[in-house]
């Protein structure tokens, strides 16, 4: 597995060190993986086809919009409130419906195996590691975004959505994974804090067979408006070392889930 280092870095220490005692986060990662042996792309492409007989690329999902009313057209492409009704829209909607239904659980063997070859690994002093149950869908549409404004907070209409996923009851332990679905560029992509507090940002580039780690419990991050001409479309998930773990009381904004081990999380 080859890693790729975005700012500064220290390839000596173990990824454990995100969530040091110092809270000096650096480290944010890059690592390649086998995007043919873990397909999630062809996966979720089959969701799409099968709801709406999408045969193209998913980076033109947008396309089937020509065949929506302009009511949900419009629905679609609005630029949601984040933690209110930015996990609302149709095709998020899909995606829960087919992993639920799915009797096989095709999708969901695919990402615990990823889990368990690319992820834990990275851990070697840990036993076990919670990670989020099932992954967020993420889909930034051309000329519309992401995650939702967050009025009062957000410092000018081209910065989306600036938080830190601790502003949402997450625990500071949490670690964040983002696994492209399409590619990651640009302005369909996040831009994230490269130390905490630095107010400085950076934008996530990926390739489909890469894979990120950065503390985003921690860091604040931010949409803009998807200008590319290209839907972006990515996984993202949470973990904790099980050494980490502490039980809280919080649940999620977004699926109402108590963030702990049996709901929220499972265990590997």
């Amino acid at each position: 597995m080859q890693t790729y280092f975005i700012g500064e870095h220290d390839e000596t220490k173990p990824i454990i060190d995100f969530i040091d005692e110092t809270k000096n986060i650096t480290r944010h990662r890059k690592y390649n993986f086998n995007r043919f042996k873990f397909n999630f792309n062809s996966l979720i492409r089959d969701i799409y086809h099968h709801k709406y007989m999408f045969k193209g690329e998913l980076n033109h999902l947008h396309d089937i919009l020509d065949t929506f009313s302009q009511e949900d057209r419009e629905n679609l492409l609005e630029i949601p409130e984040i933690g209110v009704n930015d996990r609302k829209s149709a095709f998020i909607t899909d995606y829960y419906q087919a992993i639920d239904s799915d009797k096989d659980r095709k999708f969901i063997r695919c990402y615990r195996k990823f889990i368990e070859e690319n992820i834990k690994p990275l851990f070697p002093d840990e036993k076990q590691l919670l990670y989020q149950a099932t992954p967020n869908l993420r889909f930034s549409l051309p000329n519309s975004t992401a995650i939702g404004r967050r009025t009062g907070v957000d410092p000018s209409p081209d910065i989306i959505g600036l938080h830190k996923d601790s502003d949402f009851g997450h625990s500071p332990e949490e670690i964040n994974i983002i696994i492209p679905i399409t590619e990651m560029f640009d302005t369909n992509s996040l831009y994230y804090e490269t130390e905490i507090g630095s107010q400085e940002y950076e934008n996530l580039q990926l390739k489909q067979n890469e894979f990120f780690i950065g503390y985003l419990s921690q860091l604040n991050h931010y949409n803009c408006v998807n200008t590319t001409g290209k839907t972006r479309m990515s996984l993202d998930f949470r973990i904790i070392p099980f050494s980490k773990y502490r039980e809280g009381s919080h649940s999620s904004v977004t699926s109402h889930k108590k963030l702990v081990l049996g709901d929220y999380f499972n265990i590997v």
